[in-house]
């Protein structure tokens, strides 16, 4: 019986019970960890030790600048795309030019206005698994000539095409005998976005393998500007690219003549006879 001049009664449990609850949650517990355990170990079994792990590139910033020029070249090289640009020969007038690239062709393609000694015309040089071609669109006349076999040197101009066809490989080794210094201010190209590299051959001796002057990329490592000895491209839009791309006419010997042939002198008249 209770009493009141004790305080409150001490609770009572039933021992049995007790014991049972206590033991049932344990096991339960130790089913939880055990799960655990198992899992944890699952994943370790997983994971791949850091030998084994493949480590990116570090990101440009971090590299030299012949490190990050060649990066910016190597991921340039895996593009395809067709580009427009803004071209000024060295002491000319601006034009349009449009870079194409696909897997295993480049195709550069060059407005030319015209002038007293020439027609307006559009002059393209195609690089392909099959060689380089020169072709000439003029009115309505579409042809193409033959310039260099696969791996073969050829002539062309204003040569800054050579920077998509044919100087990659060069400025995507690290070990090319070039000096490669980043611009800035008022060394860098005007209007130009990305970064800005300036590029000299350091041997003197031979031929240079890349022509020197500015070669700028984009963060996507599009090329946004070049500056040569003939003149400057910048980039103003691009896009993605066709599937191939096909010559725009056929192969010839003779590419169309684009110059205008001079006025024919006037034939005097026949002096009359006295």
């Amino acid at each position: 019986m209770f009493d009141p001049t004790r305080g409150v009664a001490p609770a009572k449990f039933d021992r049995p019970c007790h014991t049972m609850a206590v033991r049932g949650y344990l096991r339960s517990l130790s089913s939880i960890t055990g799960v655990l355990i198992l899992s944890l170990a699952g994943c370790a079994s997983e994971a791949k030790p850091p030998s084994e792990q493949v480590k990116p590139e570090p990101p440009p910033a971090k590299l030299r600048p012949g490190g990050q020029l060649s990066s910016y070249a190597v991921r340039h090289g895996a593009l395809t795309y067709a580009a427009d640009y803004r071209y000024t020969p060295t002491g000319g007038t601006p034009t349009t030019a449009r870079i194409t690239r696909t897997t295993d062709s480049v195709r550069f393609d060059l407005s030319v206005a015209g002038d007293a000694s020439t027609h307006p015309h559009q002059v393209s040089i195609i690089q392909n698994p099959a060689g380089s071609f020169r072709c000439i669109a003029l009115g309505a006349q579409n042809a193409c000539a033959l310039v260099g076999k696969p791996g073969e040197e050829f002539a062309d101009d204003p040569r800054l095409e050579r920077a998509f066809m044919v100087w990659l490989p060069e400025l995507s080794s690290r070990s090319a005998a070039l000096s490669v210094q980043s611009t800035q201010g008022k060394d860098a190209l005007e209007g130009v976005v990305g970064e800005c590299y300036s590029v000299e051959s350091v041997t003197a001796s031979v031929e240079a393998s890349v022509d020197a002057g500015t070669y700028c990329f984009r963060d996507d490592a599009m090329i946004s500007g070049l500056r040569l000895d003939s003149g400057t491209l910048l980039l103003v839009s691009s896009a993605p690219g066709p599937e191939s791309i096909p010559l725009p006419g056929p192969v010839v010997d003779v590419l169309p003549d684009v110059t205008i042939p001079p006025p024919a002198s006037p034939t005097p008249s026949p002096t009359p006879e006295q």
